[in-house]
């Protein structure tokens, strides 16, 4: 009897042990709208999950030029997946996955969880500097339009000082002057005194 086979040394398998990490990238047709899309996504997700895996995490990565055309398609839609499942689950996920409408392509990966580890990170420092560049842009968009809006302010002002009256005095917005009402009570108007 062998050593491996021996019931004293025979060590049992620690949860989890049986499960391989693997990264899953598929390729989505485009022209399918946001729902079509969404339940293509959901049908691989009950795929992995039928075959034993279990999704670690599930992501739409981006649109992107495909290398040639598949399909008469010359852009897809990539989704990115890591999934944990026994290795002998694979088979039967990728035939799966073959038949699904709406995937054009796709590849089944494995990896350490190192490595999954290193490329969940990267894809949170790459959330976390185009949510600081878009943060900086809004800032810096308020700020402009404030600033503007301040110069608007200070153009009205400026426009609005020389119509200002006089501390205590009037102006013709008030009404008539002395001399314009006598004449206006003659029935004159102050050119015509003028002429005559």
């Amino acid at each position: 009897m062998s050593e491996q086979s021996s019931p004293q040394t025979a060590a049992l398998p620690q949860p989890g042990s049986l499960m391989n990490g693997y990264e899953f990238m598929f390729i989505l047709d485009p022209t399918l709208d946001d729902g079509a899309s969404l339940a293509v996504v959901e049908r691989v997700e009950s795929i992995v999950k039928g075959q034993g895996g279990e999704i670690v995490s599930l992501k739409p990565w981006e649109r992107r030029r495909l290398a040639y055309p598949i399909g008469g398609h010359h852009e897809g839609l990539y989704i990115l997946c890591y999934f944990d499942a026994p290795p002998d689950s694979i088979r039967g996920i990728e035939s799966r996955v073959q038949l699904a409408e709406g995937v054009l392509r796709f590849i089944v990966l494995r990896t350490d969880k190192e490595t999954r580890e290193r490329d969940q990170a990267a894809d949170l420092r790459r959330r976390e500097e185009r949510a600081v560049r878009a943060a900086a842009a809004a800032a810096e968009a308020a700020a402009k339009a404030a600033e503007e809006a301040t110069e608007e302010a200070r153009a009205g002002e400026a426009d609005g000082a020389g119509q200002a009256p006089p501390p205590g005095g009037s102006t013709k917005a008030d009404g008539p002057t002395k001399t314009e009402a006598s004449t206006q009570a003659e029935g004159a108007t102050p050119n015509e005194e003028e002429t005559s």
